[in-house]
């Protein structure tokens, strides 16, 4: 089966939001909840709220040790430490892994992002399945 076939079994649809401040994490969380504000400017003050929101709960929910290290591949914080958590949210950078997480635990619900991504020239797909549980410490690929 193609990805894209895969896709639509699963009745995926593809969404496009904004990148309005590399907020499109929490412009998609927005939409499917249903909270996302329909008039731009409320929703860019909405998502800028959100970005300080999810910031704030990934730092509350970092271990200990991600003062001082970075996560293993095996933790839900992998590659991330307080410092790249700061610089992301200072410097306005694409949220990351533990901002889904955060959102997932906020939400108390499980995300499933859908990762396809086409090599160019070479026609080749992958595609990528990640599933963030609300109780669980790492996603699931």
């Amino acid at each position: 089966m193609k990805p894209r076939e895969g896709l639509r079994e699963l009745e995926l649809r593809k969404e496009t939001t904004s990148g309005y401040n590399y907020n499109c994490l929490a412009f998609a969380v927005g939409t499917v909840s249903g909270e996302l504000p329909e008039e731009r400017k409320a929703a860019q003050r909405w998502s800028d709220k959100e970005r300080r929101r999810t910031h704030e709960k990934v730092l509350e929910m970092l271990p200990l040790e991600a003062k001082t290290e970075r996560g293993t591949n095996v933790v839900w914080w992998a590659g991330f430490d307080v410092a790249r958590v700061e610089n992301i949210y200072e410097k306005k950078k694409f949220m990351g892994e533990p901002h889904v997480h955060a959102y997932s635990c906020q939400l108390e619900r499980d995300i499933v992002v859908v990762d396809v991504r086409c090599e160019r020239g070479e026609g080749k797909v992958e595609l990528a399945i990640y599933h963030y549980q609300s109780r669980s410490g790492a996603p699931q690929r």
